[in-house]
């Protein structure tokens, strides 16, 4: 190394480049256990490089104290100031603490006056060389570098003090890494707490989806233990129902790749195999600059789930007290229909057995009461049987209507026709809508939605049901319902609107609070339109209400397309008849049923 010194320094390093190289690599190869070993060996180097025989470093503690945290001493050297901060050194901690300006002297009797309680504290050490030099990281002050010699005056020329200050540097940036750990171990430790008051399960992934972290909460709902958690957790494979991991997966990668917020719902999975309905928030853990892992917020909704479920049913029981009046007209009207063409046909058909055996010549009398078979007695009997069929349709899609508002709790989703849906719940209110307004039907072609159709089916069905209470019976040409069904960009609306009694202003903010309701005691148990939004909004969908009092009301529903037009135009393909041939195993417990399969079946 260069003699730049009035004593020249030893030639410990063959360069100050390879000094730099070696000092820094003790600092960032260090572990925690290791750092303070690994700066007092670097220190060393330091010392040996310049022939010092005193290093010490100060760190900023609290706001205002700089405490001696790391020293090098050569042998009979007294330790330095545990204070570098203290009163009694006004001119070091104005120039170098504050001022952020290297102090030095090469001899003690060359302090400015300013410095005489230096001077005195230097004298009294007997040192003959001093340099200190501010840590500085970021631009604030963290802590202070000083130099001393006891053996050798000093010249602190400029290009000197520029290479120590370099090596400085390289001490404040470990300064502010430190400062940087522990302020995040700070940071973690009051997220921790914070965690562990919250009323939500908290829960952290690395990037390989392991569990790092979970608080008391989670660990209590997924049945899991600190031990547990050391063993090491799969997020993703132990705490996800196996037919939701694919999608949480996919969905942790997008927020891994986004670091954007995300909520979703799943189906978890205790420790014993119990099913748990979750909403999970989740957002990447963001640390300088990289996304190091996930962090979410985990809601266990099952009960909610369970209770939500538990006021559908007692709202579906409700409406079906309401409809049973009208279904049972609707089923018993073609029923009877059905009866007496069925029996009448048998009956006549009963009589051309006699007929058939004198025209065989089988020895039939004239007294047999025989019907004559002519073209309009056939013609008669298949009109009858027409009417049976036609009756016993109607009797058929009353069955579908009431079986598919039946399958609400039906977990499944299909491809549902939003036209057919609402269609059905019409027709399951004919009777109560039929003596009180016209029901006019404006349907336009909708794509299917991936949904349950008993839960759309309730929906529909509540929303016809109030506009048909809002309408007192007697004048049906002067009122209308009226259901509209559209597609608005990729979403698809419903409109059901009435001209009945509307609602008051001051009622429009409550309408969808559960148990409100403005209908007289025993009409309604104020149920039905949040379970309409629950359901709704469960889809990603929107409910809206207008209404004026005296004049009626609309609702408006929007549900997102899960499809595209495709779908939509996939119900006009031709149907394509199949072409194979087989045999069929009709099992059923109704043997009316297996023999009128084997009658359609015959022949094919």
């Amino acid at each position: 190394m260069a003699d730049e010194t009035a004593s020249s320094p030893k030639d410990a390093m063959a360069s100050f480049e390879e000094l730099q190289l070696e000092v820094s690599a003790l600092l960032v190869r260090a572990s925690v256990a290791e750092l303070d070993r690994h700066i007092e060996l670097a220190f060393g180097r330091v010392a040996a490089a310049f022939d010092l025989d005193r290093i010490a470093m100060w760190q900023l503690v609290g706001a205002q104290a700089y405490r001696m945290t790391h020293s090098w001493l050569a042998a009979g050297m007294a330790p330095a100031l545990d204070d570098l901060s203290a009163d009694g050194f006004p001119f070091i901690k104005a120039t170098v603490l504050e001022q952020q300006q290297p102090f030095m002297v090469s001899d003690p009797s060359e302090c400015p006056a300013e410095a005489a309680a230096e001077q005195a504290h230097y004298e009294r050490e007997k040192l003959q060389a001093v340099l200190v030099i501010p840590l500085v990281v970021s631009g604030p002050v963290v802590g202070a570098l000083s130099f001393a010699s006891r053996s050798r005056r000093i010249e602190w020329t400029d290009d000197l003090v520029r290479r120590l200050s370099i090596l400085g540097q390289l001490f404040g940036n470990l300064v502010g890494r430190q400062r940087a750990d522990e302020a995040l171990a700070q940071s973690e430790e009051r997220f921790r707490k914070m965690a562990e008051l919250l009323p939500t399960i908290v829960a952290e992934l690395a990037l390989d989806g392991t569990l790092t972290y979970i608080n008391q909460l989670g660990q209590k709902t997924f049945g899991f233990s600190a031990a547990d958690l050391e063993g090491g957790i799969k997020a993703i494979g132990e705490l996800i129902h196996p037919d939701d991991r694919a999608r949480a997966q996919r969905n942790i990668a997008e927020v891994l790749r986004g670091g954007r917020h995300e909520t979703h719902e799943y189906r978890g999975l205790t420790k014993d195999g119990k099913a748990l309905q979750l909403v999970v928030r989740s957002s990447a853990i963001m640390q300088d600059g990289q996304v190091t892992g996930v962090r979410s917020a985990v809601d266990d909704v099952t009960e909610q789930k369970q209770l939500r479920a538990s006021l559908a049913q007692a709202d579906r029981l409700a409406s079906m007290g309401a409809l049973a009046a009208g279904v049972a007209h609707e089923i018993n009207n073609p029923l009877t229909y059905v009866l007496y063409n069925v029996e009448t046909t048998t009956s006549q058909i009963g009589s051309l057995v006699p007929s058939q055996l004198r025209l065989a010549g089988a020895g039939a009398t004239s007294s047999d009461a025989a019907q004559p078979v002519t073209q309009s007695f056939l013609d008669e009997i298949g009109c009858q049987l027409e009417d049976a069929a036609e009756g016993a349709r109607r009797i058929r899609d009353v069955i579908k209507d009431l079986m598919t508002f039946s399958h609400v709790d039906d977990i499944g989703v299909t491809p549902v026709s939003i036209n057919d849906t609402v269609s059905g719940a019409a027709d399951l209110l004919s009777n109560e809508i039929q003596f009180r307004a016209r029901l006019v039907k404006d349907f336009g072609p909708l794509p299917k939605l991936m949904a349950n159709a008993g839960k759309l089916s309730q929906v529909f069905l509540n929303l016809l049901l109030n506009a048909a209470q809002a309408i007192d019976e007697g004048d049906v040409e002067g009122n209308e319902i009226r259901i509209r069904t559209a597609t608005e960009g990729s979403d698809i609306v419903v409109e059901i609107s009435d001209t009945g009694r509307g609602i008051a202003p001051a009622h429009l903010p409550q309408v969808f609070e559960p148990f409100f309701t403005t209908k007289a005691v025993g009409m309604g148990s104020g149920l039905g339109l949040t379970i309409c939004h629950n359901i709704v909004t469960g889809y990603q969908g929107d409910i809206q209400v207008e209404s004026k009092e005296g004049e009626g009301s609309r609702f408006v529903l929007r549900l997102p397309s899960s499809t595209g037009d495709a779908q939509a135009q996939a119900d006009d393909r031709p149907t394509v008849e199949p072409t194979m041939r087989g045999r069929f195993l009709v099992v059923d417990d109704e043997p009316q049923i297996c023999a009128a399969f084997r009658r359609v079946l015959s022949g094919h």
